[in-house]
């Protein structure tokens, strides 16, 4: 019986992937179910709204990326009519600017990805990739150490100008989530639920879709219905190195992160680092 190694930044991201795998996913399956779990429950740090690139090297093929990153809207929208945000500043990483506000939101990739993987590659009913997320959502899901860390610096000046929002990321008495503490969202698990029996397209053409722009054009976003209907993943060719006779492929171009973590792996191999400490990379 074929096994499958899950990884992930929570146990619960990690238990939704081994709930699919156990149900007969594949490893595809396993990771699309995890990255929704962890949109679900990793407040702060990652978000049902975001873009994702996802590589894949399907048996006895090429390797590819799917490139579904978040995409700049305002296609065919009133140019007369302002966008709302707000440039903020916080202590979190030293000090960093960062913008909010509705206007500040692009086009959401992320599950318009996971609809060609899964489409492409994966073993299981969409729907069934959805349903510990579900569960998360509804249920209830314990704040992660990372992401009450995060709350700290960001909990009021990301998270406390939408009264909708705040909710989910506040106590009652207005602090900031604590590790540990149970957090429902029974919006979003609504949301998912629609996902899971509709599609992606609901996001892009169907009824999340037109409650997006709605309140897009009600509150000050860039979002239009043109802007979700004409958004499309791009397949792509990964990049590719070898290290100590492994064939390593990720992500490409437009994205940063697999270049850097190439350049990264090249340099320790070039340089013969087999471990380091604090003071090496202090």
């Amino acid at each position: 019986m074929p096994r499958t190694l899950v990884a992930a930044a929570s146990t619960d991201a990690a238990e939704a992937g081994r709930a699919v795998a156990d149900a007969g996913g594949n490893a595809v399956d396993a990771a699309i179910a995890a990255v929704i779990a962890s949109m679900t429950t990793e407040l702060g740090i990652v978000s049902p709204g975001a873009g994702g690139f996802i590589t894949i090297w399907p048996a006895n093929d090429e390797p590819i990326v799917i490139d579904a990153y978040a995409e700049m809207p305002g296609r065919g929208r009133n140019v007369s009519r302002p966008s709302v945000t707000e440039r903020v500043r916080m202590a979190y990483g030293g000090g960093m600017d960062t913008v909010v506000g509705w206007g500040s939101i692009a086009i959401p990739g992320a599950f318009a990805g996971f609809d060609i993987a899964s489409r492409r590659y994966g073993n299981v009913p969409w729907a069934d990739l959805f349903h510990p997320s579900i569960g998360l959502a509804r249920d209830g899901f314990a704040v992660s150490d990372a992401s009450a860390y995060y709350l700290v610096y960001a909990h009021d000046v990301i998270y406390g100008w939408d009264d909708e929002t705040a909710a989910s990321y506040h106590r009652p008495d207005g602090s900031p989530v604590q590790a540990g503490d149970i957090v429902t969202i029974p919006d979003l698990a609504a949301c998912l639920d629609v996902l899971a029996h509709n599609g992606a397209r609901a996001l892009y053409r169907g009824e999340l879709a037109a409650a997006l722009v709605r309140a897009c054009s009600e509150r000050g976003g860039l979002i239009t219905a043109h802007d979700l209907e004409e958004y499309q993943p791009v397949v792509r060719p990964p990049a590719r190195i070898g290290l100590h006779g492994w064939d390593i492929a990720t992500n490409a171009p437009p994205a940063v992160g697999g270049i850097t973590l190439s350049a990264l792996l090249t340099l320790i191999e070039r340089l013969g680092i087999s471990s380091w400490n604090a003071d090496d990379v202090a």
